[in-house]
């Protein structure tokens, strides 16, 4: 009979929760080649009378699967359980074939043991596996599973076992049962395989970002925004002088013909007089902040991990990237223009746009913002991670409203638990 004819039943031993899904894709692998996982998914380890079905079912196994990570595991005194089923399978001289997790792999805190005496055991155990022959180093699930299939393939050429056939082609009935009783729980198995796929893939984070704790948030709009007055003598718009202004003043031709060129050199300078108007109008509403903070939540049903999400902001928005103070560059009045001879000082009104600015990119424990980069109107932060039912809330973000209306932000999220963009507006007022 050719190993072809073969079923082999091969336990897989490892810790639980923080390997959930690498013994999923392990157990695929297996019934993927017709073969028969079977392990801790049938006993529970806390009850000491397991332990002799344990040992049983090793005994009746042909090939012994351990996958160790980052814990050490639940113990029973001072060993673990996936430790003494180890030992008991080298007892047994079961070939055993094993796949540790790289130390330096990417994992959850979860994932991982606090406890110093526990990760003293941990790297006691991992030396221990590494004598044995057939030993590989994981990072990924997706490896691991061609490297369980590339050493099963192997060893059961080197070394066949006696495994389980056909009932047609046994020499007893007592085989014919054995493999019934088999097929069944490898049955089971694959019922119990799919729902944890389907459990693990419902549980995913969401989030919900707010601005001042409001999905709708709203700014007051300043009407008239004084110009400082260590500015006011050097710092003015540039505009023509009209009829109305000239009756206020002498009516002799050299000061009007005074005012006509000025007015002759305004237009000959458009494209120069709009730019400086335009600085300084922006330097005006910088001094005039806003404070306002973001909240991102997760309202979902699990931890996301390695958060990004952006904020763009709408045309009637700019956005800068700190907040301006005593150092705050002033336009400079261009050579070309000479200055308004009728100048008096009066309160200057800003024309209509929308200012948002952004404070430093300090790092802090109280700061969600990790990381962040400003472009193109568009506002990105990245974040380590966050528990679900838990929130981030922003140091201070500065604006100035410049024009009253209704807008929409647009913001959008991905974690490593999304497959794409996930997408919120935000609607903002400016009363």
């Amino acid at each position: 009979m050719s190993n072809t004819d073969k079923k082999y039943q091969i336990f897989v031993s490892s810790t639980y929760k923080d390997l959930i899904v690498a013994r999923a894709e392990v157990i695929k692998v297996i019934l993927d080649i017709y073969h028969i996982p079977i392990g801790m998914e049938m006993f529970n380890a806390d009850n000491d009378d397991q332990w002799e079905v344990i040992k049983n079912t090793i005994d009746g196994s042909d090939y012994y699967i351990i996958i160790v990570g980052h814990r050490y595991g639940s113990t029973k005194g001072n060993i673990s359980y996936t430790e003494k089923e180890f030992d008991y399978a080298k007892k047994k001289n079961i070939p055993v074939l094993a796949f540790i997790k790289n130390e330096n792999a990417a994992t959850t805190p979860d994932e991982r043991d606090n406890k110093p005496e526990l990760k003293v055991k941990l790297d006691k155990f991992r030396n221990k596996v590494k004598k044995s022959r057939m030993v590989d180093f994981w990072e990924t699930e997706h490896q691991l599973g061609q490297q369980v299939l590339a050493s099963l393939v192997k060893i059961m050429n080197k070394t066949p076992r006696t495994g389980w056939v056909r009932a047609d082609q046994a020499t007893s009935s007592e085989v014919s049962e054995q493999l019934a009783a088999l097929i069944k729980d490898n049955r089971e198995l694959r019922d119990e395989l799919e729902q944890l796929r389907i459990n693990v893939k419902s549980k995913k984070p969401s989030f919900k970002l707010l601005l001042n704790n409001k999905d709708k948030p709203s700014f007051k709009f300043n009407e008239d925004v004084v110009l400082p007055s260590s500015y006011r003598r050097e710092h003015i718009f540039i505009q023509q002088i009209y009829v109305p202004e000239l009756n206020n003043t002498s009516n002799n031709l050299s000061n009007q013909s005074l005012i006509k060129n000025y007015n002759d050199i305004i237009i000959e300078n458009e494209p120069i007089v709009s730019k400086y108007n335009s600085a300084l109008e922006l330097f005006l509403r910088k001094l005039f902040p806003l404070d306002f903070k973001l909240t991102l939540e997760n309202i979902g049903t699990s931890i996301a991990n390695k958060i990004y999400f952006s904020i763009t902001f709408p045309s009637e928005m700019f956005i800068i990237d700190r907040v301006y103070s005593n150092d705050l560059w002033i336009p400079q009045w261009p050579t070309e223009i000479p200055k308004n001879p009728l100048y008096n000082g009066e309160y200057v009104r800003l024309k209509d746009h929308l200012l948002i600015i952004i404070e430093s990119k300090k790092r802090s424990a109280y700061n969600m913002l990790d990381f962040y980069n400003i472009e193109n109107n568009t506002v990105s932060i990245e974040i380590d991670n966050l528990l679900h039912t838990r929130n981030l809330v922003s140091k201070s973000i500065y604006a100035t409203p410049l024009k009253k209306g209704s807008y929409k932000a647009e913001v959008k999220y991905i974690c490593e638990e999304f497959e794409s963009f996930e997408y919120q507006v935000l609607p903002i007022t400016i009363i």
